[in-house]
């Protein structure tokens, strides 16, 4: 099925490729979408594709404050100072008293990072190989681990190591208290505090509560989701279950683990070994399965954005797959990045053949 999907979207890519571009005007549905594309791409370190959504969204609203505030800190943290320096003085001109003047100063001092440096320990953290990226990342830094995004990056970066979630969680932590104004930060701790099961009812909770800020409500949603589905669910757990339902909508696995909660064999298991049984956790397989289901799933509901999030997490944590790779294709075929689309799509089919020469 999936093939099938990536060979009908590949022939819709080329098509629309061959079509004049079309002149719609941005409209503030459009606008409001590229801000939130653009802050999800910051948060995922890719900072070339929130400098083209910050750009669409200067290019349909001029002197806009937030998409300027974008483009200085794309600039910036992609080594570009004086790119960055340029927005800034128009951001200082258009919007004096903008409160985030002083921390893109910072950040424009602070962006002098090698990107072609960067793109090794980002590639070495795509093919999983968590621990060669790390010692890659703390060369660039000399041992010296920024702030704001790019720190972000290496934390999330680090938690995928031998020993590296307590560090990780500090570092995010850090980050989160430092940048209370920006709710990405929260996300990342929240969803670092579900990977593994000792702070994962607190993850839970954290998530249950940013599901409800604009910014980050959809992937604060899945992880909610994701993290519920992890749980080591005993009784008493039921509640978390029930909110979930109670607020987000039924979801038929989230129903059968609060059934399964219910069952009076479940109950007198529990009562009998003073607490239920904590199931394996699951393995790198089904969880990078599970992120790929879920995309496939959003997309097929035209949830693109909830669809993008999930493709593009299993693929910075478990590597590029064929799957993931066709399904964020199809999600920029869908946007109508017909560039992007076609490139990944090649991408996805390239890896399909290599996996079935083997």
């Amino acid at each position: 099925m999936v093939k099938d999907m990536l060979r009908l979207a590949l022939i819709s890519v080329v098509l629309a490729l061959s079509l004049p571009l079309g002149s719609a005007a941005q409209t503030p549905s459009g606008t409001d979408q590229l801000a939130s594309q653009a802050r999800y791409w910051e948060g995922k370190g890719r900072y070339d594709l929130a400098r083209e959504n910050w750009l669409k969204l200067l290019r349909s609203s001029p002197d806009n404050a937030t998409a300027l505030s974008g483009l200085v800190s794309a600039e910036a943290v992609s080594g570009r100072a004086a790119a960055a320096q340029v927005y800034l003085d128009r951001l200082k001109e258009s919007h004096p008293e903008h409160p985030d003047l002083r921390r893109l100063e910072t950040l424009i001092r602070q962006g002098s990072y090698d990107q072609d440096k960067l793109a090794q320990p980002r590639a070495l953290a795509r093919q999983g190989k968590y621990q060669q990226a790390v010692d890659a990342y703390k060369t660039i830094f000399n041992n010296e681990i920024p702030g704001g995004r790019l720190g972000l990056e290496y934390f999330q970066t680090l938690a995928g190591t031998d020993n590296g979630w307590p560090p990780a969680r500090a570092g995010i932590e850090k980050l989160a208290q430092d940048n209370p104004d920006e709710p990405v930060y929260k996300l990342a701790l929240a969803q670092h505090l579900t990977y593994i099961e000792a702070s994962r009812r607190d993850g839970i909770s954290r998530l249950a509560q940013l599901s409800q800020e604009s910014s980050v409500a959809a992937p604060a949603r899945q992880a909610w989701r994701q993290g519920l589905l992890w749980l080591g669910a005993k009784v008493g757990d039921e509640p978390l279950y029930q909110d979930y339902l109670k607020r987000v909508g039924e979801d038929a696995q989230v129903s059968a683990k609060l059934t399964a909660l219910r069952a009076p064999s479940v109950a007198a298991s529990a009562e009998r070994a003073g607490s239920a049984p904590a199931p394996a956790e699951p393995s790198r397989d089904e969880l990078r399965g599970q992120l790929v289901k879920d995309g496939f799933d959003a997309l097929n509901d035209s949830k693109l954005q909830l669809a993008e999030s999930q493709f593009l997490e299993a693929m910075s944590r478990y590597g590029e797959t064929a799957d993931a790779l066709g399904g964020l294709g199809i999600v920029r075929l869908r946007q109508e990045a017909y560039p992007e689309a076609a490139d990944l799509l090649q991408r996805a089919v390239n890896k399909d053949k290599k996996r079935a020469a083997r």
